[in-house]
Formats: structure tokens, C-alpha cells, sequence
């Protein structure tokens, strides 16, 4: 259905995947990436040195957009290609793992940090879009956040790509 439905409205409506059995459908253009570049300029901030991780094809527009990219290990085969880094999956701590790489990279730089709500397994957010289990445990998000704060952010957000589900 996916393919036929790009083809058939080809130019009139977009369509990503953001997991093998959900399906996004939106206006030509709309996109994470776009979002992420207009909230950029409106705030002076340099895309080029951000980072952006993902494991869908609905977060490509954001590898598209930000200096760099990084592929989680459950990542699609089209994800990982399009990525600078393909990180350890999230059972085994791959967000952290980037994460310590980053802290030297933005040592004494100004960052700001958005935190998709989907990355936690579901059964730890059972609101969330995305019903498959292999996500962060609620334990390694916090340890996350917590950590964040060596990074001397400037502001972080936490995000739902699909606010209708929860």
C-alpha cells in the first residue's frame, strides 16, 4: 500500500514510515527536517553542528539538515546508509554510547537537546506511537537526562511526533 499510495498522490501528499506498520501522510514539504530548519533560523542556531539520530525513514529529512547523523542499531537498512554513524542499538546503550562521543565534541559550546518520546519502549509509555518494544527502559532515559547536564545545554524539549495517540 505504501508505494502505491506515494505514487498515486506523487507531488500532492507526502508519505514516510516511521515504524514497518505505521504510516505518515502529510503536506508536500512537511517534515521533521523542515520543522527542525525553521525553528533553527527563527533561533540562530547552526544546523550544521547538531546531531540528529534516528531509526526511520521519517527521521531522514533531519539527517538531511543537521551536520550529523546517526543511525541507531535497530535502525532500517535505508537509515543506516544515510547516516555518519551507526550507534550500538538501544539494548545495548547505543544513545549513551554516542552521547559520552558528543560531550567531547560540544565541550564549552552552547547545544540544544530534543528528546522524541518514542526512542522509550512502550511499556514504559504506553501512550506513545510506537507499539514495539526494544526502546529505551524509562531508567536509561533518565540516565540520559541526567547526564545531559554535563553537556551544559541551553535548552532541551521533549518531543511526540504523533500527539493524536497519546
Amino acid at each position: 500500500i505504501y508505494t502505491q499510495m506515494k505514487k498515486e498522490y506523487a507531488g500532492m501528499l507526502d508519505f514516510v514510515l516511521s515504524w514497518s506498520t505505521f504510516m505518515e501522510v502529510g503536506t508536500v514539504g512537511v517534515s521533521k527536517g523542515g520543522a527542525l530548519s525553521v525553528w533553527a533560523e527563527q533561533n540562530g542556531i547552526d544546523l550544521s553542528r547538531s546531531v540528529a539520530f534516528g531509526d526511520q525513514e521519517n527521521d531522514l529529512s533531519t539527517f538531511g539538515v543537521c551536520g550529523v547523523s546517526v543511525a541507531m542499531g535497530n535502525a532500517t537498512d535505508q537509515v543506516n546508509e544515510m547516516a555518519n554513524i551507526v550507534a550500538p542499538p538501544n539494548s545495548e546503550d547505543g544513545v549513551a554510547q554516542v552521547m559520552k562521543q558528543i560531550s567531547r565534541w560540544v565541550a564549552g559550546r552552547k547545544l540544544h537537546v530534543s528528546f522524541d518520546i518514542d526512542s522509550i519502549d512502550s511499556q514504559f509509555a504506553p501512550g506513545t506511537g510506537i507499539r514495539n518494544s526494544g526502546g529505551l527502559t524509562y531508567r536509561e532515559a533518565s540516565y540520559i537526562c541526567r547526564h545531559l547536564s554535563l553537556l551544559q545545554p541551553v535548552a532541551v524539549d521533549l518531543v511526540e511526533v504523533n500527539p493524536a495517540r497519546d
